[in-house]
């Protein structure tokens, strides 16, 4: 999905290119998102315990880390960096009204500007494609959901001696927890919890 986003919106042409400036600004936006993407990726540390469990103990380390460290940063650089570019369609021009990549993300945030991308050329295939996106959101929740246990249990001896599905629950609390209020304004509130988890 993300491949055909990518060959749509460069067919567009929408894309602007932003001048980069120099200070401070500029060099705490650069270094944000740099800690966002690192963040993202250092998450999947504590995973590790279980996801490479089938890795025989005689595997070198390094080896391990290198094959770990391409399958994260290709995937989180790809989609960090796509969107980025996406969102410059948006323009930033407040007074503009005949942007159909703003008036998207107004109206639904970046559904609304994923739906730009791809519904007005590809019609109902580009309606499907943002439902598959939409359907592996959630599928690709239910694996953190149930590793948040892992990462609990790295905190401390005692949180090691409550059982793993415990956490799990807790977790799914507190996410439904998060949900229910943040409906309304369900991006903002992932934006900040996804990048103070960062």
């Amino acid at each position: 999905m993300f491949l055909i986003i990518l060959g749509e919106f460069a067919h567009s042409g929408a894309f602007v290119s932003l001048p980069l400036t120099s200070g401070q600004a500029e060099l705490g936006s650069v270094l944000s998102f740099g800690a966002t993407v690192f963040g993202f990726a250092t998450g999947w540390t504590s995973y590790a315990a279980d996801y490479t469990v089938y890795q025989p103990s005689t595997q070198k380390k390094k080896k391990v880390f290198f094959w770990t460290w391409i399958g994260l940063i290709i995937p989180l650089l790809f989609t960090e960096m796509l969107g980025a570019a996406v969102v410059t369609a948006i323009g930033f021009d407040e007074t503009a009204t005949d942007n159909i990549y703003m008036n998207g993300y107004e109206q639904s945030g970046t559904g609304g500007l994923l739906a730009a991308v791809l519904v007005p050329r590809l019609g109902r295939f580009g309606e499907f494609c943002l439902v598959v996106m939409a359907l592996s959101i959630i599928a690709n929740n239910c694996p953190n959901i149930y590793s948040v246990s892992l990462t609990v249990q790295i905190l401390g001896r005692w949180t090691q001696r409550i059982p793993r599905f415990l956490w799990t629950l807790v977790a799914t609390g507190v996410y439904i927890g998060i949900a229910i209020p943040g409906y309304s304004h369900f991006e903002e509130v992932l934006e900040n919890f996804m990048n103070f988890i960062g």
